[in-house]
């Protein structure tokens, strides 16, 4: 009985053992089949990756490529394809990239056909506010940078650059073209002995003008007050603040003069009715004290702003806290009137922008006509100006000193972002190729149980 019993167990252990290495070797065939499944998942999906790259890097050498090819990658137990391309999208300034992986599993008997997507959409154009520059320009009008001037805030042309002396620049300057003489260069009697506090660069991409000023028409039209020059040619706009407390400010348009002309209308940008913008096809006559945020625009070709006396804000934001701002945009030119109220100082707490024109002083020179008491005293600006072509705003004397006209006193309104700016203010697109979306097809391992 002990011998049957003991060649019992060992038969029974026998078929125990000879089933679990079954059960190991099944199990060790299927974790060599599910990590090959699972590399040839990874293999296929980072193929695809790759065709993604290597679309953008031609992309970005011919940003007018558009359509697509195939590239066949071998070689030792590797065999695989890319089929990548570019193609619009049909909305304006968006692009799409995509590659299609198609890999061949060389495992037998499980081979199979993986394929994985990569898709990437471009926005090729980004706009940005103009309101963002302490000062811009198209041309510079051969007018000097000199010692006399420190400007704090962005600084940029689309033309050259021209400095004589040490002028300061606290923020980063740049140029579409060049500087005349170049940095710590002597060129026609001028030095270049800038100081730039944040660098400079040259040949940057132009901050191009708009074509017009349709988009704040438009604005004016839909959500704001829009006013026609061939009815009233002129419209007289006097800024209210109104009381003492935030919010209550308004703004009163006249047909004729500030005080004897018809009521045309009083405005109230605190209104949520209201989108802030108001425009006119005729010229613009401004002064006063603003309490909200608001822009003016004279959209004519033939249009002029003129400031006919102090612009300033409610609460001024170098002292307190203010949510006051203004845009002062014009299809020509954005002039400081020559009259008895400009006639020492002017100050303009406000971003102005001149799409064809200048921004400057009428009669700075005192030529037409000679006035008995002239222009003559500061010009202060809080904000920024942006004008097609430099204007000019006063003279000065063989020594240096002001002879008529203003001396400038321009500083940056720091609080000016791409996000805080004018109601509808004017902006400039660039070419980034800014990538906003990256989607890639992600795949679950077909792992064997």
């Amino acid at each position: 009985m002990v011998g049957k019993a003991g060649l019992i167990v060992v038969v029974g252990f026998s078929i125990i053992l000879g089933f679990m290495s079954l059960n190991m070797a099944r199990l060790g065939n299927k974790a060599v089949n599910n990590m090959s499944s699972y590399n040839d998942a990874t293999l296929s999906h980072n193929l695809a990756t790759a065709g993604a790259n290597i679309v953008l890097s031609r992309f970005y050498a011919d940003t007018t490529w558009r359509g697509d090819t195939t590239q066949t990658l071998s070689g030792q137990n590797f065999n695989g394809s890319i089929r990548y391309g570019v193609a619009n999208t049909g909305t304006p300034n968006l692009v799409r990239m995509q590659a299609i992986s198609t890999y061949r599993s060389p495992m037998l008997p499980i081979s199979e056909t993986l394929h994985d997507t990569v898709m990437v959409y471009l926005n090729t154009n980004a706009s940005s506010t103009f309101s963002k520059y302490a000062w811009l320009t198209n041309n510079e009008n051969s007018v000097n940078w000199t010692t006399a001037d420190t400007v704090w805030g962005l600084v940029h042309s689309n033309g050259t650059l021209y400095v004589s002396g040490k002028p300061v620049f606290m923020q980063k300057i740049t140029t579409s073209k060049s500087f005349s003489p170049a940095p710590g260069k002597t060129s026609g009697g001028k030095t270049n002995n800038a100081i730039f506090k944040n660098g400079y660069e040259t040949s940057v991409p132009i901050r191009e003008f708009p074509n017009n000023l349709a988009r704040m028409d438009s604005a004016a039209t839909a959500g704001g007050k829009k006013y026609n020059g061939a009815t009233y040619p002129n419209r007289w706009v006097t800024l209210n603040p109104g009381t003492a407390d935030n919010g209550d400010g308004f703004v009163v348009v006249r047909n004729s003069s500030f005080t004897t002309g018809a009521l045309n209308d009083t405005i109230r940008p605190s209104n949520p009715a209201f989108n802030g913008v108001m425009s006119s096809t005729g010229v613009i006559h401004v002064k006063g004290k603003l309490d909200g945020v608001l822009s003016i625009a004279a959209t004519s070709t033939t249009s002029d702003v003129f400031i006919e006396d102090t612009i300033r804000y409610e609460k001024n934001p170098l002292t307190t806290t203010s949510d006051d701002l203004l845009g002062i945009v014009a299809d020509r030119d954005v002039v400081v009137a020559d009259n008895v109220a400009n006639n020492t100082n002017c100050s303009i707490d406000g971003c102005i922008f001149t799409r064809t024109g200048s921004f400057k002083a009428q009669n700075h020179d005192n030529t037409s006509p000679v006035h008995a008491q002239p222009l003559y005293g500061e010009l202060r600006i809080l904000g920024s100006i942006v004008q097609n072509n430099r204007g000019a705003v006063g003279t000065v004397s063989g020594g240096g000193t002001l002879a008529t006209g203003f001396s400038k006193r321009y500083r940056f309104d720091d609080r000016l972002t791409e996000t805080f700016k004018p109601p509808l203010f004017p902006e400039y697109l660039t070419k980034v190729y800014c990538i906003t979306n990256w989607w890639e097809s992600m795949r679950v391992p077909n792992l064997r149980e």
